[in-house]
């Protein structure tokens, strides 16, 4: 399991698993590539804005 930690709370995700903002868990060979790619840039804003 892998804890992944986000703005709000740190959550206990299986691998290979994405948790959505209503908590459930979705496999990540479901997540559209545009939808992985869109998080990730927001991580990287909140990131710089917060550091």
């Amino acid at each position: 399991m892998d804890k992944k930690e986000t703005q709000f709370t740190a959550a206990t995700v299986p691998a290979d698993y994405w948790m959505d903002a209503k908590g459930a868990l979705i496999p990540v060979k479901l997540l559209k590539p545009i939808d992985l790619a869109r998080d990730a840039l927001v991580g990287e804003i909140v990131t710089k804005a917060i550091g």
